[in-house]
């Protein structure tokens, strides 16, 4: 999912909230990076740090997870009312 105008990241989240697997998929890429990031482990004795694929997928579970609670109504209402 790249930024798309509000609409449609707006419909992004409700089909992926209701259990769209592609719409799940299309989050899951937009944050590829960052999930990324915080799953580095520290820097190994080359100075490199290695992917820890085993949190880079807790992570992912986490996100589509927290979906199911997110008040996306609650959030939109309240920015209609500002």
């Amino acid at each position: 999912m790249t930024m798309r105008n509000p609409h449609e990241c707006i419909a992004i989240l409700i089909a992926a909230k209701e259990g769209n697997q592609a719409a799940q998929q299309s989050l899951l890429e937009y944050f590829d990076a960052y999930i990324i990031k915080l799953s580095l482990g520290p820097p190994g004795r080359n100075g490199v740090q290695e992917l820890n694929e085993d949190i880079k997928v807790q992570l992912q579970l986490k996100l589509i997870a927290s979906l199911k609670a997110f008040d996306l109504d609650g959030l939109l209402e309240h920015n209609n009312d500002h």
